[in-house]
């Protein structure tokens, strides 16, 4: 992850104020990290090699024409619920079947190119499980890695646990996709709020700075915790993921009748006081994740506010204005992590699905930061006016320049280790 942060900072021109749409960027650097952690491949979509951003160059084309028309089939799966009669309609599209088969030829070359040595590892530590757990054991093609294991699930011995190559394929095009867009959209929302909020910058900008980077140049897996548990960094992520989810929605369906619990009771459509919902089998439930997670009943009046500080109070029992983290509140939120939705879960309405690989996108996130933020300063023109565009994943655009399509423009600076977060040189 360091090395392709620094590569898309060394990449930067030499002009003191440049400015730089960093969505892209951040959208090749995801990608690289996914394909190198989670399926051992490196797409070098960083690289200015045309070659090596072929795949990349595909995979976007295929993401961009999934997720718009998903946002398609999602209008027309709320219309089938009110006109049954809308159900006899085909939703699906050559676009997409197209951007599908670009998806699966991609995942079968994944799997072509891994499959051989992992099952030949695989066959290795059968015959000397004594090295199973050892470093050069992990380092001999056996690998830890999502598509070695996926891989070997293929031929796993009990048929119940084992995974056809379509049931691969279509996990390799979820983690690839869940993989590198939300964390890149995620990342891009972070940078945008900072760049809105200079002393936050600052103030942050000088905790990453607290911590050195090794003297080698390579961080050790305890540096890379020592990231994550940075105190402010850690509030500066939850609240830019609480102000900007990379996902504004989700659907559920109901698998059986139920009656969900409501901790505020409301009146319906006729007029009738309701302490329940009532659900049925089959019925499309909703779940608004940006919604919740900007209620002023939970988070206060200032809810719309990028305000990290309000994680830092959660810290303090006796605070009690931070009503989301008071215990027993009412209106205490309820989710897998920071008393939000953002990564599903943790809550009647979702029950266990949820993010599975929420804590790597945190860790991601985080150390994607470190190395921005301790050495770039960003900044956003103010006439410049940023919204929020939702094709499954919220991505921005720049509201006076539509036919750009999604874009992050941000002015971006180098800021020398010798200068204090004021700018003043020592």
């Amino acid at each position: 992850m360091r090395a392709r942060n620094e590569s898309m900072a060394s990449s930067l021109p030499s002009d003191p104020a440049c400015r730089i749409d960093v969505l892209p960027w951040l959208s090749r650097a995801t990608l690289d990290v996914i394909g190198e952690a989670g399926f051992g491949y490196h797409f070098q979509s960083l690289d200015g090699a045309a070659e090596h951003r072929e795949n990349e160059s595909e995979l976007a084309q295929a993401f961009g024409v999934i997720f718009s028309t998903a946002r398609k089939f999602r209008v027309m799966t709320i219309l089938q619920v009110w006109f049954p009669v809308l159900r006899h309609f085909r939703t699906e599209n050559s676009a997409m079947r197209q951007a599908m088969a670009t998806m699966r030829q991609i995942g079968l070359k994944l799997i072509e190119q891994r499959r051989d040595p992992v099952l030949a590892a695989t066959a290795q530590f059968v015959a000397h499980p004594a090295k199973e757990d050892s470093i050069e054991g992990d380092r001999s093609g056996l690998g830890r890695d999502l598509l070695s294991v996926l891989i070997r699930s293929n031929v796993a011995e009990i048929p119940s646990q084992r995974m056809s190559i379509n049931e691969i394929l279509c996990q390799i095009s979820t983690f690839l996709a869940a993989g590198h867009e939300t964390s890149s959209s995620a990342l891009t929302w972070t940078l945008f709020a900072l760049a809105r909020n200079p002393a936050v910058q600052s103030r942050l900008r000088a905790e990453l700075r607290s911590l050195d980077m090794p003297i080698d140049g390579v961080p050790s897996f305890h540096f890379l915790e020592q990231i994550t548990q940075l105190p402010y960094l850690d509030a500066v992520v939850r609240e830019s993921l609480r102000l900007y989810a990379p996902i504004s929605t989700t659907m559920r369906v109901a698998t059986a009748d139920d009656i969900i619990p409501i901790s505020i009771p409301f009146m319906d459509r006729r007029g009738r006081r309701c302490e329940h919902i009532q659900v049925r089998r089959g019925d499309i439930i909703s779940i608004p994740i940006q919604t919740l997670n900007k209620n002023t009943d939970v988070w206060g009046a200032d809810a719309e506010v990028f305000r990290p500080d309000r994680w830092l109070a959660r810290l303090n029992p006796d605070d009690m204005d931070e009503r989301p983290f008071r215990k027993g509140h009412r209106t205490a939120a309820q989710g897998l992590w920071g008393n939000m939705m953002t990564f599903g879960g943790g809550n009647p309405v979702n029950g266990n699905r949820s993010c599975i690989g929420y804590r790597f996108a945190l860790s991601e996130i985080k150390i994607f930061l470190y190395v921005l933020v301790r050495d770039l300063e960003f900044s956003i023109d103010p006439a410049l006016e940023i919204e929020k565009k939702v094709n499954v994943i919220t991505r921005p655009c720049v509201k006076s320049e539509p036919h750009r399509g999604n874009q992050m423009p941000l002015s971006i600076r180098r800021v020398p280790l010798d200068m204090d977060i004021d700018g003043a040189a020592h």
